[in-house]
């Protein structure tokens, strides 16, 4: 698509272009933030031979967005590869972004079966976020937790439980608080695949505390019950089972969302 302006101004109405499509994205306005997006890299484009920092930025940003937007993996996978292809040519100023950028791009691979790839992708990420931060670091455990993902993609709960506790560990040590959106999804997917019935029902309880504490818990997150119910179940806790079951079904009543299963 041709852009208008190739002036030096283009390199700001690019900046706010990707601005304003990220708030877009936050809002849920999904046509206008791939419209913003799209300008937003025509521009950068514009100037990739000397900005190609934005350039990669730009691309990784539209890849990101495109793998949240149902059916479209395999556009978000050409936007990460040049995004990660241009982060490596700048070498290591660049390293940040490229870790990051990895790790979109190992979960797209991954969503598109190519699991090689992404295993090879996702480990590079971890070598990078552990180079760069250090093990005690909050970016050393979300590199980890994307780690995490492509294993369940591949059915390997034994090392999805493995990862997911390690970037529980890397958050704790890199002092993110237990209330962290990032440390209540990992402790839930842990919860998802450990093979231990004990420590499920200990890290759902974790999730419920905290949210069932925001009362986000009925309006916002019934499947917090649902997810510790089940778990109950699986280590034999009848009783509290069914009272749990009873109450994500009721809440899911009350929000007019279907079960998760």
């Amino acid at each position: 698509r041709a852009v208008a302006d190739f002036g030096p101004a283009s390199v700001q109405v690019a900046q706010a272009s990707s601005e304003r499509a990220w708030m877009a994205m936050r809002y849920e306005a999904h046509e206008v933030a791939d419209s913003l997006f799209r300008e937003s890299l025509d521009r950068w484009e514009a100037h990739a031979s000397s900005h190609p920092a934005g350039q990669a930025s730009a691309h990784s940003d539209y890849g990101f967005f495109l793998k949240r937007s149902p059916g479209r993996n395999e556009e978000a996978e050409l936007h990460l590869a040049r995004a990660v292809e241009v982060y490596r040519a700048l070498g290591e100023s660049e390293h940040e972004s490229l870790a990051t950028a990895l790790q979109h791009y190992a979960t797209v691979l991954a969503g598109l079966e190519r699991y090689e790839e992404a295993v090879a992708a996702v480990e590079e990420s971890v070598q990078l976020s552990r180079g760069l931060y250090g093990e005690a670091h909050a970016s050393f455990g979300l590199a980890l937790a994307n780690a995490a993902t492509v294993a369940g993609s591949r059915g390997d709960e034994a090392e999805t439980a493995r990862l997911n506790r390690a970037a529980l560990d890397a958050f704790t040590a890199g002092g993110l608080p237990d209330d962290h959106e990032l440390v209540l999804q990992v402790l839930s997917n842990l919860g998802a695949t450990t093979d231990d019935p004990a420590e499920a029902v200990r890290v759902h309880r974790r999730v419920l505390a905290v949210r069932g504490s925001r009362g986000e818990v009925d309006a916002d997150h019934p499947s917090v019950l649902q997810n510790l119910g089940a778990a109950l179940r699986k280590a034999g806790e009848r009783e509290a089972a069914i009272d749990m079951l009873q109450r994500a079904r009721a809440a899911y009543l009350a929000s007019d969302r279907p079960a998760t299963h």
